[in-house]
Parts: structure tokens; sequence; C-alpha cells
């Protein structure tokens, strides 16, 4: 029974908590680009790839790489 408890403990962690952080972290991504580009108008901050957990949930398209051109 507590190993039951347990499993269903970690499955709800897997499937609401990890995507949840990463979607929050994705948001900071988004708004730290936004203000470089308020800050810096000739700095363009690109998300160029995003991990493969943002490309499982549809938030992203590659791997995981920040560029700063």
């Amino acid at each position: 029974m507590v190993v039951f408890v347990k499993l269903l403990f970690l499955s709800v962690f897997a499937l609401i908590y990890m995507p949840l952080t990463l979607m929050i972290f994705y948001v900071f991504l988004s708004i730290c680009r936004y203000f470089a580009r308020i800050f810096h108008g000739d700095v363009d901050v690109k998300i160029v790839k995003i991990d493969r957990w943002f490309r499982l949930f549809g938030l992203g398209k590659s791997k995981n790489e920040i560029k700063v051109i």
C-alpha cells in the first residue's frame, strides 16, 4: 500500500508539476528576451533552440540553446 501511494505521488508530480515548472521557465526566458529588447535596442536575444521537454509539451521546437546576437 505504501509503495502504491509513493508511485501515485510520483506520477502526479511527473504529470503536473514538471510541465508546470518548464512552462514557468519558458515564460521567464520570454520575459528576459522582452526586457533585453527594451533596454538594448541593438541586442536581439533569440531563443534558438529549446529543450526537448518543451518540444514534448508543444512549447518549443528544438534542443536547449540560447543565442545572443
